[in-house]
């Protein structure tokens, strides 16, 4: 696989884009060399996944995203895996989703009382950019996604909202119309893992000119204030620490 701006990546059957591709989260560097190099290999076994999923878990910046899903595909891959070290690769995926777990579970007891003086997430505030962070980041993992039953509602609506919006554009029309629909369906959305990305598509044509109804900069732009923007500092405060406390404590698992 040659490393384009807008090539894409195959992990167990999902496709990710590894540039900047029209519609798609643009990966961070590392993880789109990481998966580009995961699709490339054509019999990962449980083994070379496991060391991927700590490596990811032991960066100087936690790369939970990599680290679920890899670990993921390295438990289903340990169902056929006959080396020798099978016992010793499962211990170690054992470790690994075990932090995983503490660091869901950790992340959750921090987002739970917010969630609940905001009505089961009924409610927007800067709450809503730690739990979209969190989903975005976790929600892949099992263990995270059983403890989301109190936004369990909330999210599929809001997720429902951002899907419809992402129709609407699709259809290309650049009328007064259509300007409402980014606004409504962001006002509404504040817990989706898209909505950040939703939000600079609609500000990147408005600051290029394009504002076919009175206000719609200020508009789109009182939602940073309303919805949150950025993920708490103690929430990623405690992921650090829980990921350094792994690394101390598992160091031999890296894989440099």
């Amino acid at each position: 696989m040659s490393a384009t701006s807008t090539c894409t990546a195959t992990v167990k059957g999902h496709s990710f884009a590894t540039g900047s591709q029209a519609g798609h989260w643009p990966l961070p560097t590392h993880v789109a060399e990481m998966i580009q190099w995961l699709d490339s290999v054509s019999t990962l076994d449980a083994r070379s996944a496991t060391d991927i999923a700590a490596a990811a878990l032991l960066r100087e910046k936690p790369d939970l995203v990599t680290a679920v899903r890899v670990a993921g595909e390295a438990r289903s891959l340990m169902k056929k895996y006959k080396g020798e070290d099978a016992s010793e690769v499962k211990a170690r995926l054992d470790l690994v989703e075990q932090a995983l777990d503490g660091i869901a579970a950790g992340v959750w007891s921090r987002l739970e009382p917010m969630v609940a003086e905001n009505e089961g997430g009924k409610t927007p505030g800067a709450y809503a950019a730690d739990v979209r962070w969190a989903r975005r980041e976790l929600g892949e993992a099992a263990s995270f996604a059983s403890l989301l039953g109190p936004l369990k509602s909330a999210m599929k609506k809001h997720d429902k909202a951002l899907e419809r919006l992402a129709k609407t554009r699709a259809r290309g029309d650049e009328g007064k119309k259509y300007a409402k629909s980014p606004v409504a369906a962001l006002e509404d959305s504040w817990l989706s893992p898209d909505w950040d990305r939703n939000l600079a598509t609609e500000l990147r044509r408005v600051d290029g000119g394009w504002e076919p109804i009175e206000d719609l900069g200020v508009t789109l732009r009182s939602f940073l204030m309303t919805h949150g923007t950025e993920p708490s500092p103690e929430l990623l405060s405690f992921v650090a620490a829980s990921a350094a406390e792994f690394k101390e404590a598992n160091s031999a698992l890296r894989s440099d």
